[in-house]
C-alpha cells in the first residue's frame, strides 16, 4: 500500500516537474521569440531564435520567425535598390528637382537644384523654401501651385550671380501620413536657350539693317541716274562710283556672313587642318595685303615677330584673322599714326604654351562698357563712324571664331584716348613643358 502511494506520488511529482519544465521552456522560447521580433523590427536581420523546442506547440514558431526575417530582408533589399535607382535618375536629370511637404519645407533635392539655388541639400533639407534663397518669382510660383491644386508651369527668374531663367513645373502629389510629399517641383534652366534666341533675333535685325543701308543707297543713286540727263558724264561717274562702293560693301557683308557660317559649323573643328607653321610669314603676308591702305593714311606698321616662332595653325585662317585685326587698326586710327604687330611665346596657368599674337594701335581707344562685347557680330562702339569707315561689323567676330577653332582665345585691352591692343592666342607647336 505504502509502495503504491509512493509510486503514485512519484508519478505526480514527475508530471508536475515536467509541466513546470515545459512552462519554463515556453517562457524562454517566448522571451527569445520576442527578442527576435524586436530585433527584426529594429532593422537587424541576423537574429535567429535559439533553443527552439523540437516538438510541442511552440516548435513551429522558430521557422515562422525565420521566414519573416528572410522576407523582410528581401523587401528591404528591394526598397534599397529602388531608392538607389531613384537617386541615380535624379542625379542624371539636367533639370533641378525638389520635393516639398505641405508646409513648403524641402524634403529632398537633386544636384541640379543645388546648383541652381546655390545651396547644398544637407543645408536645405527640412527648411522652408523661402529660407534657402530670395527667389521671389519661385516663391510666388510655388504658392500659386499649392493654391490651384493642379499642375502648374511658368517661366521664372532665379536671382543670383549669374541670374538664371528657368522653366518651372509643379505637380501636386497625394500626401502620405505625416509630413509626406505634397509638391514635386522641376526646374529646367533655359538661360542659354533664351540668350541664343536673343542673339539670333538681334543677328537677323542687324543683318537686315546692315543690308538695307547699301541697298537703299544703290537704289537711290540708280533712280537719280535714270532721271538725270546722260550727257553729264562727271556727275554720272560720281554716282556710279557710289553705287560701286555700296555694292562692294554688300559683297563684303555677304562674304563675311558666309565665312562666319562656315566657322560656326559643328564639324568645323574636326575638319580643321593645322600644321606647325612659322608665324612671321603669316604676319608679313597680312602686312603686304594691307600695305596700300596703310600708305593711303600715311601710317607706319612696325613688325615685332621674331624668327623661329612657330604655332600649330591653319595659316590661311590665321592670316585672315591678322588681316581683320590689322584692317581694324588702320580703319579706326587717325592718319599718320603707328601700328605694331608682335608675337611672343607665353605659358598659360594650366602649363600649356601659346603664341600671343597682338596688334597695337594709337587709335581713340574703347570705353570699358564696350570691351566685353566688341567681338560680337555687328556690335559697333560708334555705329555712325564704323559704317562711314566701311567695316562690315563682322571682322572681330570672325577673329574670335578662328581663335576658338584652334583651341585658343581672343582678348582686348584698351582705354579711351590711349589706343587698343587686340590679342590672338594660338597653340604653340613646341612640346608643352611640365
Amino acid at each position: 500500500m505504502a509502495a503504491t502511494l509512493i509510486g503514485a506520488g512519484g508519478a505526480a511529482l514527475g508530471a508536475l516537474l515536467a509541466y513546470l519544465a515545459a512552462r519554463r521552456r515556453g517562457r524562454v522560447m517566448a522571451s527569445r521569440a520576442a527578442d527576435a521580433l524586436g530585433a527584426i523590427a529594429s532593422g537587424r536581420r541576423d537574429i535567429q531564435p535559439e533553443g527552439a523546442p523540437v516538438e510541442g506547440p511552440l516548435a513551429e514558431f522558430a521557422p515562422v520567425l525565420d521566414a519573416v526575417r528572410v522576407r523582410l530582408a528581401a523587401l528591404e533589399a528591394r526598397v534599397d535598390a529602388l531608392l538607389n535607382e531613384q537617386r541615380s535618375i535624379l542625379r542624371a536629370i539636367d533639370g533641378g528637382v525638389l520635393m516639398l511637404d505641405t508646409e513648403q519645407r524641402i524634403l529632398s533635392m537633386n544636384r541640379a537644384a543645388e546648383w541652381m539655388l546655390a545651396l547644398p541639400e544637407s543645408q536645405a533639407r527640412g527648411r522652408l523654401l523661402q529660407e534657402v534663397g530670395r527667389h521671389a518669382d519661385l516663391n510666388r510660383f510655388v504658392a500659386d501651385a499649392f493654391a490651384s491644386g493642379d499642375r502648374e508651369a511658368a517661366e521664372i527668374v532665379l536671382k543670383g550671380d549669374p541670374e538664371r531663367r528657368v522653366r518651372a513645373t509643379a505637380v501636386q502629389m497625394s500626401e502620405r501620413s505625416g509630413r509626406g510629399v505634397a509638391l514635386l517641383l522641376v526646374l529646367n534652366d533655359i538661360t542659354q536657350l533664351r540668350r541664343l534666341e536673343s542673339v539670333r533675333t538681334d543677328f537677323a535685325a542687324n543683318v537686315s539693317h546692315e543690308l538695307r543701308t547699301p541697298i537703299t543707297n544703290i537704289k537711290g543713286y540708280i533712280e537719280t541716274l535714270l532721271e538725270s540727263p546722260l550727257d553729264d558724264r562727271e556727275q554720272a561717274t560720281a554716282f556710279l562710283k557710289t553705287v560701286q562702293r555700296n555694292a562692294d560693301r554688300l559683297g563684303a557683308i555677304v562674304e563675311d556672313m558666309l565665312m562666319l557660317t562656315q566657322l560656326e559649323r559643328p564639324d568645323s573643328t574636326e575638319h580643321l587642318q593645322t600644321e606647325p607653321c612659322a608665324v612671321r610669314p603669316v604676319v608679313e603676308a597680312a602686312e603686304q595685303e594691307l600695305e596700300a591702305e596703310a600708305r593711303a593714311k600715311s601710317m607706319t606698321v612696325l613688325s615685332e615677330v621674331p624668327d623661329g616662332l612657330n604655332a600649330d595653325i591653319n595659316p590661311q585662317l590665321v592670316q585672315m584673322a591678322v588681316n581683320n585685326l590689322l584692317a581694324n587698326a588702320i580703319r579706326y586710327s587717325p592718319a599718320g599714326r603707328r601700328i605694331w604687330i608682335g608675337a611672343a611665346r607665353i605659358k598659360a596657368d594650366d602649363g600649356r604654351a601659346f603664341v600671343d599674337l597682338f596688334v597695337r594701335d594709337e587709335g581713340p581707344g574703347i570705353a570699358p562698357e564696350h570691351l566685353a562685347r566688341v567681338f560680337e557680330r555687328f556690335y559697333r562702339v560708334d555705329k555712325a563712324r564704323s559704317r562711314a569707315q566701311g567695316g562690315t561689323g563682322l571682322g572681330l567676330a570672325i577673329v574670335k571664331h578662328i581663335a576658338h577653332l584652334h583651341g585658343g582665345r581672343v582678348d582686348v585691352e584698351s582705354e579711351p584716348g590711349r589706343g587698343s591692343v587686340f590679342r590672338l592666342l594660338l597653340p604653340d607647336s613646341e612640346p608643352t613643358e611640365r
